[in-house]
């Protein structure tokens, strides 16, 4: 009896400890893509492919979207907090992207 109560314990104890984990990893690669969508703007205002009233507005919805991803992480990431920030970032991202290709497009047909 005694085992199976050890055992038990055992148990409880690294499911307990694993929730937390997986949910700091969760955060955790919501920062990575948050820190590649900051790299990736930057590279774009850095090499002229974005320019700086364009970055502006993208560098407010970054800022709000690293607020969000603060708040959220306090009490840890519920799924649906998750698919909120996924979407963001997705969206923030085709928006980066589109930034730099008109720029890119701008250039290719001589315009400035």
């Amino acid at each position: 009896m005694n085992k199976f109560v050890l055992s038990l314990a055992a148990v409880a104890a690294l499911t307990a400890g694993a929730a937390p984990a997986m949910a700091q990893g969760r955060g955790s690669n919501l920062d990575n893509r948050i820190e590649t969508l900051q790299d990736q703007l930057q590279r774009g205002v850095q090499r002229g492919t974005i320019t700086r009233s364009e970055a502006q507005p993208l560098r407010d919805r970054l800022r709000a979207l690293t607020r969000l991803e603060r708040q959220y992480s306090r009490n840890g990431f519920t799924r649906a907090e998750q698919r909120t920030l996924q979407d963001r970032i997705q969206s923030l991202r085709s928006q980066i992207q589109r930034a730099e290709a008109n720029r890119v497009a701008a250039n290719r047909f001589g315009r400035r």
